[in-house]
């Protein structure tokens, strides 16, 4: 079996079309998350309907042609939401329970990739939803583990928020509270960017993990490791793919919110969720080979 050590470095341009290539075998994988999360919208949207027209009422406002008057309505109507205790206990408890459950199925998605990335090949629906089902707990783990680490990155950006505060009650100027306003975004910009890119590269090193039982503080450690190592290579894959995928996500569900019919919305929502899963496909399979 080849090893990283025995391995060549591919350069960056080349792990990107390499990247690129790779990517489309992992067909399977992408119908499976636009299933997934059109099943998950849907039993999400329901319970979250019902409460609130349960607590509140049909509004007839909502049922306007009209995208903003659609919005306005929802925007009312959670706004008598906030003075119903009872309703609101229900209803955050309902986006709570959404919430964790879309992490989880995230979770168990995000496994299956990396074992496909890991296999160097396309896989079947049967072997996806097993290596999915074997990978979960490993990618489980990560995931709590970069919950601390979001934390540790969390903090910069509070005391940068602190530190604005003390210049806004002190300030002679306003272009002195403008300035610490932007000192403000670009620390917080930059943690989210390290945070992201952190993850992503412990992912891709997991991915490269040819062990049953990988280990997954390694995985942490290696992925810092690639980024002070080549951050060329590590920026430029992760950046490249993130814009042309954010990009297809725009261009593809500006349509959605002046449609009427929910069958259309949802066949765009599936396209756009694969889509979005193609350009992360390629962006992880890019990433692994710059880590190798």
């Amino acid at each position: 079996m080849t090893t990283h050590a025995t391995q060549s470095r591919v350069g960056a341009l080349q792990a990107i079309g390499q990247g690129f290539r790779a990517g489309i075998k992992h067909w399977r994988w992408l119908s499976l998350s636009a299933v997934f999360a059109l099943l998950l919208g849907g039993i999400a949207s329901l319970p979250l309907t019902r409460q609130l027209k349960a607590s509140l009422g049909f509004n007839p406002a909502g049922a306007s042609t009209d995208s903003g008057d659609r919005i306005q309505a929802w925007v009312e109507t959670l706004r008598s939401l906030a003075g119903n205790a009872e309703g609101m206990a229900q209803f955050v408890t309902g986006v709570l329970c959404c919430v964790i459950v879309a992490w989880l199925l995230k979770t168990w998605l995000a496994s299956g990739l990396v074992g496909s990335v890991r296999s160097g090949r396309g896989l079947g629906y049967r072997e996806l939803i097993r290596i999915s089902n074997a990978g979960f707990w490993p990618q489980l783990k990560q995931n709590l583990l970069f919950v601390v680490v979001f934390v540790l990155f969390a903090l910069p950006v509070f005391f940068t928020f602190k530190w604005v505060q003390g210049v806004r009650k002190t300030a002679i100027a306003a272009a002195q509270v403008e300035q610490a306003n932007l000192v403000f975004y670009l620390v917080a910009l930059l943690c989210l960017f390290l945070f992201a890119l952190w993850l992503e590269m412990a992912r891709a090193n997991l991915a490269n993990a040819h062990q049953t039982s990988p280990r997954i503080r390694s995985s942490v450690a290696q992925g810092l490791k690639t980024m002070f190592k080549r951050p060329f290579a590590v920026i430029l894959a992760f950046v490249l793919f993130l814009a042309l995928g954010l990009a297809a996500l725009a261009l593809i569900s500006m349509p959605v919110s002046g449609i009427a019919n929910p069958w259309l919305s949802a066949v765009i929502v599936a396209l756009a969720t694969m889509v979005g899963g193609a350009f992360r496909a390629m962006r992880l399979e890019s990433l692994a080979r710059v880590a190798r």
